[in-house]
């Protein structure tokens, strides 16, 4: 990552309001929360997949994206979904953020999730499926109930995914996690002004 958008402040923060949405996402049950992992089983196979937020935690590279979405509580609203795309950031650009919001005295929980949520999109999108000029409907929304999306720019094998503010590269494509797909990128995609 050669330059990051910062420092950021969210709009309404500081006395404001400010409000964001979670598309199509609920909260598990406190019976569902005791349960232990699922193994899920392919259609007409015995093979076993890995879930979506237990697959993120496996890959070395995506430790800090992981704690974050479990810190923030963001991993309880996806732990069971199995229709997903997660633009992961790397531990690398990711830590590059981190540095830069702690030096500007931190951000909500709130901004927090917000940020995590912008790179998860709807639906399970292979690499080879990412089309120049394809629109992905992430899982957030503003105040008013407006979908963000991300945009698709392909160019052979590479793969840039663009936000409101910025645009990243698919550098880890492909991780399959039981109808769910994980794509490490080489930044971090800032939905808003931040």
């Amino acid at each position: 990552v050669d330059s990051v958008l910062l420092p950021f402040k969210m709009q309404g923060e500081g006395g404001g309001s400010s409000s964001m949405q979670f598309q199509s996402l609920q909260r598990r049950s406190a019976q569902s929360e005791r349960q232990q992992t699922p193994v899920y089983v392919y259609e007409g196979g015995d093979r076993t997949c890995t879930p979506l937020i237990q697959m993120l935690s496996q890959q070395p590279e995506l430790a800090l994206y992981h704690q974050l979405l479990e810190d923030s509580g963001l991993s309880d609203l996806i732990r069971d979904r199995s229709d997903l795309t997660v633009f992961a950031p790397s531990d690398a650009a990711l830590g590059k953020v981190m540095d830069a919001i702690s030096t500007t005295g931190g951000i909500s929980q709130e901004t927090m999730q917000l940020m995590l949520a912008y790179h998860i999109v709807q639906g399970d999108w292979h690499r080879d499926a990412l089309v120049d000029g394809t629109q992905l409907g992430t899982i957030t929304a503003d105040a008013g109930g407006t979908q963000f999306n991300l945009s698709v720019e392909r160019r052979g094998q590479n793969t840039q995914i663009n936000g409101l503010s910025n645009s990243v590269q698919i550098v880890g494509p492909n991780r399959y996690a039981c109808g769910s797909m994980i794509h490490i990128v080489d930044g971090v995609l800032l939905p808003i002004a931040i």
